[in-house]
C-alpha cells in the first residue's frame, strides 16, 4: 500500500543531488517512517544541526518546532510555508493531506535565514548553510505539493477509529457521497439540510435514510467523526489542544475534553502521554 510513500520519497534524492536541498518527514503516524528512507528521517545531517542537538535542551527545541508549531500552522495554512527556527535558519515545510486529512510535512533545508542573527556560537557551522530567496523556497514548496498530488494519490489510509466510527455499511450512493463530503469537510460547518440539499434528498428523507445506513443518528455520526479526527492529532503531535478543537470542528478544548472522557474515559492530555509512552518502547 505504502509503495508510492517509497517512490515518492526515492525521487526526492534526485533534487538532493541535483539542488543540495535536504529532505526530511515528520508524520503524524510514526509508522510511515519505515516507508520512506532513513536519511530522510533524520534532522542533524549537517553540521548545524549535529553541533546545535549537541546542547543541552536544544533536540527539545527542535522537535517542538518541527511537531507543534509547524504541524499547528499546516493544519490551518494548509499550503508550503515557510518555517525560521528558533536557531536562526529557515526549512520549508509542505503540509501533506492525503484524501484531505492531514499524514505531516516534508521538511526542505536547513538554509541560512538572512532576517534571523541566530546563536553566536554556532555563527560558523550556519555560515555554510545555503541560502535560497523565500519566493524561489515557496516555489519549489508548490513544486513539491504537486509532486504529492500526483504520485501519492493513490494511498490509502483507515478513515477513521473503527471502534468509535464503523465504516457507512451501505451502497446508497447518496449516503456514501455525503459520508465521503463530511470527511472532507469535518471541520466546516455542516447541517443535516446542507447535505440533504448537496445529495439531492429532503431534509426528513435525508435524516431518516443517514440514521438506518449509517448506523447512528447525522449529529452523532458527524460528532464521532470530529473527534476521530481529534484522536489523531492528540496522539500523533504536540499541537495544543485548543488548535486541534478549532481544526477538527469542535467547539473548544473544554467541549473536546468533554467529548474524550465520553467517547475514550479519558482526558486529551492523558491520551497524548500514553501515545508517547506507546512510540518509546
Amino acid at each position: 500500500m505504502l509503495t508510492p510513500l517509497l517512490e515518492f520519497s526515492k525521487s526526492l534524492e534526485s533534487l538532493e543531488i541535483f539542488g543540495g536541498i535536504r529532505f526530511c518527514w515528520h508524520f503524524l503516524d510514526s509508522s510511515l517512517l519505515l516507508s520512506v528512507p532513513g536519511v530522510q528521517t533524520e534532522h542533524d545531517r549537517t553540521p548545524f544541526c549535529k553541533k546545535l542537538k549537541d546542547v543541552p535542551g536544544m533536540h527539545r527545541l527542535c522537535l517542538q518546532s518541527h511537531r507543534k508549531t509547524a504541524f499547528a500552522r499546516a493544519l490551518r495554512l494548509r499550503e508550503p510555508f515557510l518555517l525560521h527556527c528558533h536557531c536562526g535558519c529557515l526549512e520549508l515545510a509542505v503540509p501533506w493531506f492525503p484524501e484531505n486529512r492531514f499524514a505531516g510535512i516534508l521538511f526542505a533545508g536547513t538554509f541560512a535565514d538572512a532576517s534571523a542573527a541566530g546563536y553566536s556560537e554556532f555563527q560558523k557551522e550556519r555560515s555554510l548553510l545555503p541560502v535560497m530567496e523565500e519566493p524561489r523556497l515557496l516555489a519549489l514548496g508548490r513544486f513539491l505539493e504537486d509532486m504529492m498530488a500526483r504520485q501519492l494519490a493513490g494511498l490509502r489510509f483507515p478513515e477513521s477509529d473503527p471502534m468509535l466510527l464503523p465504516p457507512v455499511p451501505t451502497e446508497d450512493s447518496r449516503i456514501l457521497l455525503a459520508a465521503k463530503y463530511m470527511r472532507a469537510h469535518s471541520s466546516e460547518k455542516l447541517t443535516a439540510s446542507r447535505m440533504a440539499a448537496r445529495v439531492g434528498l429532503s431534509l426528513s428523507r435525508f435524516l431518516h435514510l443517514f440514521s438506518e445506513e449509517a448506523r447512528f443518528p447525522f449529529s452523532d455520526w458527524l460528532q464521532r467523526l470530529r473527534v476521530s479526527s481529534a484522536l489523531r492529532l492528540v496522539e500523533g503531535s504536540d499541537v495544543p489542544f485548543g488548535t486541534i478543537a478549532e481544526v477538527c470542528g469542535i467547539i473548544d478544548q473544554s467541549r473536546m475534553t468533554f467529548l474524550f472522557r465520553r467517547y475514550f474515559g479519558k482526558t486529551p492530555r492523558r491520551i497524548r502521554a500514553e501515545a508517547r509512552i506507546r512510540t518509546m518502547r
